[in-house]
């Protein structure tokens, strides 16, 4: 069995750790890889603790073929993967070419042992899933003298046996570096995801939705407990993995604190998402998606209001 641990530090906070490794399959015909995240409360940058387990099923030659992703705070996603198709538990999401890998929250012990286990280390393009968005991209590992090189700007610090001894992203105060933390034994509950907004009780919020040609748009509106008069705005939310109120599993924008403030001192707003439910993953939606159609959305909302 291989074990890897790495600690993610912003500036001298530990962030967090990620932990991978490999173990038996389900069967003579696959392999493995155990994955484990914990993040850090950290303020400076919006971190919230939470922790995240996860197991990658590959096939024999390294192509991942399930993954199963579950957080403390409820979050859960399950993923069959074929040569030709993404099946995420409602439909199948068609692939133009087959997937290499997978790079979750818990890439670098992820890819550490993946890339030793497949690839021998060796560079290359790798076909690769980001697990919770659906998005696929190409990554590509490329040598750099003696380091690492990454599509995604990422600088990989090798040692002398040639696996990845510390990470730097460019243009980032990040640095993730070898540990040897023992791999942890979490057993999660099953309760509700506790990344969705709580609205205040010293506000007005109401859940809604418009259709408009087929297309559903949910949108929370927030305004004041009182019926003076009020102004209103509009306010577009759901960029990439951030819905309308800013919030991921594990980081909080603080955009539906902003806006909440707003309803409080008299201006109703409607926070709603951008991405089309219809579409397969946010990549579709986000390249469908040009400034006159948000101009369009947003009047759709001024003129329901």
């Amino acid at each position: 069995m291989t074990s890897r641990s790495y600690d993610i530090y912003f500036g001298e906070a530990l962030c967090g750790t990620a932990w991978a490794r490999s173990v038996q399959g389900d069967d003579e015909e696959t392999f493995c890889i155990e994955a484990r995240t914990k993040f850090n409360d950290v303020q400076e940058i919006g971190l919230n603790r939470a922790r995240t387990k996860a197991r990658y099923i590959f096939s024999k030659d390294g192509k991942p073929r399930r993954i199963d992703i579950s957080g403390d705070r409820g979050a859960s996603v399950e993923i069959n993967i074929s040569d030709n198709a993404l099946n995420y538990g409602k439909r199948d999401i068609p692939l133009d070419r087959p997937i290499d890998f997978a790079l979750g929250g818990n890439m670098v012990p992820l890819l550490a042992i993946w890339w030793k286990e497949f690839k021998a280390n060796q560079p290359g393009t790798f076909r690769t899933l980001i697990p919770e968005t659906g998005t696929v991209i190409d990554y590509i590992l490329e040598f750099k003298g003696n380091t690492l090189r990454s599509s995604l700007g990422e600088t990989f610090i090798l040692d002398g046996e040639g696996e990845i001894s510390e990470v730097k992203p460019d243009a980032s105060d990040f640095v993730i570096r070898r540990g040897n933390r023992p791999f942890p034994k979490w057993n999660f509950k099953r309760h509700p995801e506790q990344s969705d907004y709580r609205p205040p009780v010293d506000l007005n919020t109401q859940d809604v939705e418009i259709e408009d040609d087929g297309k559903i748009i949910e949108a929370t509106v927030a305004r004041p407990l009182n019926d003076t008069a009020t102004s209103a705005g509009i306010f577009i939310g759901g960029t990439g993995i951030y819905g309308r109120h800013g919030i991921t599993a594990t980081i909080d924008t603080g955009y539906h604190q902003l806006l909440d403030d707003l309803a409080r001192q008299g201006i109703a707003t409607v926070r709603y998402e951008k991405f089309d439910q219809a579409v397969s993953t946010p990549a579709e939606a986000e390249g469908a998606i040009d400034f006159q159609t948000l101009c369009h959305d947003a009047k759709r909302w001024l003129k329901w209001l």
